[in-house]
C-alpha cells in the first residue's frame, strides 16, 4: 500500500482490495446476522411488557398526544425559532407601503437605507408623509429592535397603510 499524502491519494494493490472485501464480506454478515437477532428478541421483550403494562401504551399516546399540542400550539404562537425564513409584519408593511408610493410615482432608490428615504423627505401631502414616517418607525422598531408588537398596534399600521 502506497500513501501519497501531498494528493490525498491512496493506491491498493488487487491483494490489499481482496483483503478488504473479505473482511468486510464476512464481518458484514456477522453484524447483520446480530442486528436481526437484537431485533427479534427486543420486539418480544416489548410486546411482552406491554402485555403485562396495557396502562403503558395509554402514557405513551398521551405523552405523544401532549408533544404534538405543544408544538403545534408554539407553530400557532408564531415563535421566530419556527419561522425564521418570515418576513415580519413590520417588513410586511414597509414593502407594501413602498408599492403604494411606487404607484404613485415615488420609488426608493435600491441603495437607500429606509431612512435616506424618507430624510429628505418626497414629495407628498404632510399627513402622507406622517404615515410613510410612522410605517418607518414600526419597520426600523420590528426589524432592528428585535420587538414585538400587539396585534392592536399591527392593525392600527394597517389601517394606515390603507389611508395612503
Amino acid at each position: 500500500m502506497q500513501f501519497y499524502w501531498q494528493r490525498y491519494v491512496i493506491r491498493y494493490s488487487a491483494h490489499d482490495q481482496i483483503q478488504l472485501i473479505n473482511f468486510f464480506g464476512s464481518s458484514g454478515r456477522e453484524m447483520k446476522q446480530k442486528i436481526e437477532i437484537m431485533s427479534r428478541v427486543a420486539w418480544i421483550k416489548t410486546t411482552a411488557y406491554f402485555k403485562q403494562h396495557p396502562w403503558a401504551i395509554l402514557l405513551i399516546a398521551g405523552g405523544l398526544a401532549l408533544v404534538i399540542t405543544l408544538i403545534k400550539s408554539r407553530i400557532d404562537w408564531e415563535f421566530p425559532f419556527w419561522n425564521r425564513n418570515r418576513v415580519s409584519l413590520g417588513g410586511q408593511l414597509y414593502q407594501k407601503m413602498l408599492d403604494r408610493l411606487e404607484r404613485q410615482g415615488i420609488m426608493k432608490k435600491t441603495q437607500w437605507t429606509h431612512r435616506e428615504f424618507i430624510d429628505p423627505p418626497p414629495p407628498l401631502p404632510q399627513e402622507t408623509l406622517n404615515v410613510v414616517k410612522k410605517i418607518t418607525d414600526y419597520y426600523e422598531q420590528s426589524r432592528f429592535g428585535a420587538r414585538s408588537f400587539h396585534r392592536d398596534k399591527a392593525s392600527q399600521m394597517l389601517e394606515s397603510l390603507k389611508n395612503l
